[in-house]
């Protein structure tokens, strides 16, 4: 009993100990607390006070939206004197008084955590505040700090800025040029004349970057763009220039240099088109060539003197002959006396001494505007030399005068024996059961390809001829082209089969009336098949086709033929020109039939034109003028035409060997 009460003893005394150390620590966290919150107490008079005198209305409310408290500045917003009114209501105060006041009611009212909320707030007399709620805790106390900045210069700046930049994004999108600010890699702005000569899509919502626009440069020019801008990106220099192109084919001028835009180190690149400038200049250089050329190729000396100096600044070559022919002073004394005579513009003849066989003209001209002269000087030699080209012309027309006249007469001549030979051919056509052999098929064909051949030829030299020498007479009456060529390709396709060739005929017209010859344009028609299906291989295709095409009516003949080699193609209308025979594959012909196809067509007053390709094909049009042939189709319903003259389309394909047996 007397341990346990030591015990306890010891145990009251150690307690002791620990209660006074216990209550010691208390008054010390007692005193340390009361000078927390005396400097709290004195914090927040500091802190009342300042917002008391700021002068930026402030107003507190608590958790239930009710006022607490406002500084002086609020006061006198809501009051001029300064004084708050009795049973004050903020919330109707901000509704009524500002344009939209209900959202600040709502800020107000959303406002219930340790956040910061703010909206523009705009009252009746144009005045405009940053309105900023902050939700606090004072003395456990949620409370509601409502702040009103005024912002109306901030914002008055801010929207003329808006304004000024819009004003000039306007003003560069109207521009005639382009325009692009940007940095090295992103675009910050581009104008609609920019986008229209890189052809970037307007609508695009995506980020323009610098390599999407170097994309659309020609690839021998993107290195170049992108050094342009490089360039202005490390600071090497302040401007650059570039002549660059597009894949489009745009030529433009890319001028870069450096730009700060809100404190920023930008790039503001000018986008010229000089497309038209560029090719301005080369077809002036070009002609500035081709005039250089032709004045050097003049057979007539040409001369330019400075007015001043009398320096000669240009001689052809023509002109530099005839100096050597008859010395420089000698000329410079002829100018010197046509120019005090002042009959600029006019040949006037002069004899030089040293050579009385050889004589001058000279005419000079004054050019006013680069104070020149231009002296042309022919020599009478050439004169001379013209009128015996002339005599030695005279002399080939009259030994072609007879070629065309003697070949008329052997026509005539050869007519009667060929015609007799096909009569004689027919009665042995007609009566081959009386004679045995059994190739009397194959002699008669034969005998008549050839006649017909002959026939052709004669015929085609009769045309020649009688276009030269302008006897050819027409016999123009309305016709229906298409029924003509319709009906023309109906009895050809017996040909065509023969060869297995494909014919084929489109047309974008019903019916088209012109006033022509119609055996001529048979001939017209003919001679082109003829053509096509005697240079075309087994398993080939010809397509015929007549369209109104830019108010003409063409008439076109194409196929899958062996072509025209293109030094040929303007030689092939003359008269017994042939392409090369290693193209024409087994066809005969004597190479007259195009040059009666061009001469009946020009008899219509239309044009005939080709297009060809060795191995392709060949195309040939015949174009006839509209405007002056066609009629209303209904003037003429009852007119028909049927071809169906098989002899005559015989003798024009009887230059094509078809598969004959013997």
């Amino acid at each position: 009993m007397t341990i346990d009460l030591d015990k306890n003893k010891n145990k009251l005394k150690v307690n002791k100990k620990y209660l006074v150390k216990s209550i010691s620590q208390i008054s010390k966290e007692c005193e340390l607390q009361n000078k927390y919150k005396n400097e709290i107490l004195y914090l927040n008079d500091k802190i009342g006070k300042s917002i008391g005198e700021v002068n930026m209305p402030i107003f507190v409310l608590n958790f239930n939206k009710e006022y607490i408290y406002s500084n002086k500045s609020f006061l006198r917003m809501v009051n001029e004197d300064g004084n708050l009114l009795k049973n004050f209501d903020v919330i109707r105060y901000i509704k009524e008084n500002f344009i939209n006041g209900i959202d600040a009611v709502n800020l107000i009212k959303s406002s219930s955590s340790l956040e910061r909320n703010s909206i523009t707030l705009k009252s009746h007399d144009d005045t405009v505040y940053r309105f900023i709620c902050i939700a606090d805790t004072i003395e456990d106390k949620g409370v509601i700090f409502c702040i009103l900045n005024d912002i109306t210069e901030s914002t008055i700046i801010k929207n003329k800025l808006k304004e000024s930049e819009e004003r000039y994004r306007n003003l560069m999108d109207i521009l005639t040029d382009g325009v692009i600010i940007h940095k090295r890699h992103t675009v910050s702005y581009i104008n609609d004349k920019a986008r229209e000569l890189f052809n970037i899509d307007k609508d695009t919502g995506e980020e323009l970057l610098m390599d999407d626009i170097n994309l659309h440069m020609s690839k021998g020019y993107r290195s170049s763009f992108l050094e342009n801008i490089n360039t202005i990106a490390l600071g090497t220099c302040e401007k650059t220039t570039t002549k660059l192109k597009t894949k489009y084919g745009k030529k433009l001028e890319f001028i870069t240099t450096q730009l700060e835009m809100n404190n920023e180190k930008m790039m503001l690149s000018l986008v010229i088109d000089v497309t038209d400038l560029e090719n301005a200049v080369d077809q002036l250089e070009e002609s500035e060539k081709t005039y250089k050329l032709l004045l050097q190729t003049l057979p007539e000396g040409i001369m330019i003197i400075e007015k001043n100096t009398k320096n000669h600044i240009y001689r052809n070559k023509a002109m530099i002959k005839i100096l050597k022919d008859i010395g420089v002073e000698t000329l410079n004394d002829f100018v010197r006396e046509y120019i005090s005579k002042k009959e600029y513009g006019t040949f006037k003849k002069f004899s030089v001494e040293s050579n009385k066989e050889l004589n001058i003209s000279i005419a000079i001209i004054y050019m006013r505007e680069e104070g020149n002269y231009l002296v042309v000087v022919r020599t009478l030699q050439n004169e001379k030399q013209a009128k015996k080209m002339a005599e030695k012309l005279s002399e080939v027309k009259a030994k072609y005068r007879f070629n065309t006249e003697f070949l008329t007469n052997v026509t005539k001549d050869l007519k009667k024996p060929i015609n007799t030979i096909c009569t004689v051919n027919n009665m042995l056509e007609i009566n081959k059961d009386k004679y045995n052999s059994s190739n009397i098929d194959n002699y008669t064909r034969l005998v008549r390809q050839n006649c017909y051949r002959l026939i052709r030829l004669l015929n085609n030299i009769e045309e020649i001829d009688k276009v030269d020498s302008g006897l050819h007479k027409m016999d123009i009456k309305k016709y229906n082209l298409i029924s003509m060529v319709e009906s023309i390709l109906n009895l050809a396709r017996n040909y065509t089969n023969e060869k297995n060739i494909e014919i084929q005929f489109n047309s974008s017209l019903k019916e088209i009336f012109l006033n022509i010859d119609k055996e001529k344009i048979e001939s017209i028609i003919l001679n082109l098949l003829s053509n096509s299906i005697k240079f075309t291989d087994p398993g080939g295709k010809i397509e015929v086709s007549i369209n109104d095409i830019n108010k003409n009516i063409v008439l076109t003949v194409k196929d899958t033929g062996v072509g025209i080699p293109e030094n040929k193609i303007g030689m092939i209308f003359e008269n017994f020109e042939q392409i090369d025979r290693t193209l024409s594959r087994g066809a005969e012909g004597t190479g007259i039939g195009l040059s009666v196809v061009k001469k009946l067509v020009q008899a219509h007053d239309a044009k005939i034109n080709v297009k060809s390709e060795v191995g392709v094909g060949s195309e040939f049009e015949v174009i006839f003028k509209s405007e002056e042939s066609r009629r209303e189709i209904d003037d003429y319903k009852n007119v028909e035409y049927a071809f169906a003259d098989k002899e005559k389309m015989d003798i024009e394909f009887s230059d094509i060997y078809f598969n004959l047996s013997y």
